[in-house]
């Protein structure tokens, strides 16, 4: 049986959840940076008012991004790429 080289589940498989961490990790950088946003504005000294609705929400904002960059990077890396590695070693 001939192997084809160009037709490769397991690369592709590897190729997906790698794009999905950086996605992940720029996702949670976003959220991080708002937070950060969000306790400048809190904490600035300045002499007019805050705005409260803009803390609330660059908050709200970077608390779900960064939420959501560690939950779908832990659903990235936590079984799917385990699983297909012994899939993979398996079917030979």
């Amino acid at each position: 049986m001939h192997f084809n080289e160009s037709w490769n589940p397991f690369k592709s498989k590897v190729k997906r959840i790698f794009n999905k961490a950086i996605v992940a990790t720029v996702v949670a950088i976003l959220g991080t940076v708002g937070l950060s946003y969000s306790a400048v504005l809190l904490m600035s000294t300045d002499k007019e008012p805050r705005s409260v609705s803009g803390i609330i929400v660059y908050l709200l904002l970077g608390t779900i991004f960064l939420l959501t960059g560690i939950w779908l990077f832990l659903t990235t890396t936590g079984g799917e790429a385990v699983n297909e590695t012994e899939t993979h070693t398996n079917s030979n």
